[in-house]
């Protein structure tokens, strides 16, 4: 037998790779494992540890004795759901896990684990699948944090953030019902005021009304017996003035409650009412309506645009000076759209309106009549540019 001499290569028979080089390969690897092992080690923050295929524990780091409680000696060999909680063992979730890596390669394992005396940890980790070579199954690797202090921290803003939102909610309901009480005490305030308009109205036409028509017919009787006398020129500033009565009699009944509201509606009511204002006032008065033919809105809301646009008017008359105003009634989308614009003196809308709660009362009472529909009201203006007043108002209010 022929010896190699020094600086050969020791051959290894039937050709396969020379005995150095396996044994720097086994080298490699021993040394591989051991900064494996180092590295392992080290990581005491972190639970590691391998599993077989059967999710049995083969490899127990420092750090998962560290974290779970378990030793070496009392982990190896064990099933990997000595770590879970008995509610997780009792659902099957280590079996759910070690199927969801088999198949998926890796999964997140976020949840409460147990420790071996029995105390709960939350663990941020992950199970991964190992393969050899050819790519056959060789176990699991299970790495994770104790994140306990960061679960319960999340859980104090979970719990935090459920009690502002109830407390919101509630604070939120106690206002809707609160507001919803507010409106429907104005709307039974409305109504009653409405009523109250309605009979005094019908007291003005048949009562007052009628006792003018009788005095006017006495007057007349009087001027026919003393026609051609002295007397007649007493009676007739007389029945001027019945004439007078009777026409202010019927404008009061006309502004309390106009029977065309009841008759024809919003619309026609307003078209004669800017008509009627303009000719008392000597104001040019236009009026323009859009798609508000039919059908009828709900009579609340009817009367809250009338009294909101009759209101506006009055204000144009006792202090804009203006020549010409403009009234607009629309339904834009879902809502009725009421604008009333002049080119009268103006005023500043902010020192008008910083005092909400001192607000002039032609200028409270059509806020409150549009708010109490849910709607809103806006004003520009400027001194010597005139004024336009906005309410919106939304359709279906009742």
């Amino acid at each position: 037998m022929q010896l190699n001499g020094p600086g050969e290569k020791r051959s290894s028979p039937r050709g396969y790779a020379p005995i150095e080089e396996l044994e720097h390969a086994e080298a490699a690897r021993r040394k591989s494992e051991e900064r494996f092992r180092l590295l392992v080690e080290g990581a005491r923050d972190y639970a590691m540890f391998l599993l077989d295929p059967d999710g049995r524990i083969t490899d127990w780091s420092i750090g998962a004795e560290r974290v779970f409680g378990w030793g070496e000696t009392e982990a190896l060999g064990r099933s990997a759901a000595i770590i879970f909680t008995s509610e997780d063992r009792a659902l099957g979730v280590p079996a759910q896990e070690l199927r969801a890596a088999l198949a998926e390669g890796q999964v997140l394992d976020r949840r409460w684990h147990a420790r071996k005396d029995g105390s709960r940890l939350f663990v941020d980790g992950m199970l991964t699948r190992l393969d050899d070579d050819e790519g056959r199954l060789r176990g699991f690797v299970k790495v994770g944090r104790d994140a306990t202090a960061q679960r319960l921290a999340e859980e104090a803003v979970e719990r935090a953030n459920t009690e502002l939102e109830a407390r919101i909610a509630a604070r939120t309901a106690e206002l809707e019902a609160s507001n919803q009480a507010r409106q429907e005490l104005l709307r039974k305030l409305v109504t009653t005021q409405e009523e109250e308009r309605l009979r005094i109205a019908r007291d003005l036409h048949d009562q007052l009304g009628q006792q003018i028509t009788a005095l006017q017919l006495g007057l007349k009787q009087l001027e026919q017996w003393a026609e051609g006398g002295s007397l007649t020129s007493m009676l007739l500033p007389l029945q001027a003035l019945a004439l007078d009565l009777a026409r202010e009699a019927h404008r009061l009944a006309i502004d309390l409650r106009p029977t065309a509201l009841d008759d024809v509606g919003l619309v026609r009511a307003l078209e004669q009412h800017v008509r009627n204002w303009g000719a008392q006032t000597g104001v040019k008065a236009e009026f323009h309506s859009r798609g508000l033919e039919r059908p009828r809105l709900t009579l609340l809301l009817e009367i809250a645009l009338y009294r909101m646009v009759q209101e506006a008017l009055t204000n144009v008359r006792k202090h804009a000076a203006a020549h010409s105003i403009s009234v607009l009634l629309e339904q834009r989308a879902d809502q009725v759209v009421a604008i009333v614009e002049d080119d009268g003196d103006g005023f500043v809308v902010d020192e008008v309106l910083k005092d909400g709660e001192r607000l002039p009362l032609g200028l409270l009472g059509m806020r409150e009549r549009v708010t109490q529909m849910g709607g809103s009201l806006e004003i520009e203006s400027s001194p010597g540019s005139g004024t336009t007043v906005f309410a919106r108002v939304p359709l279906d209010a009742h």
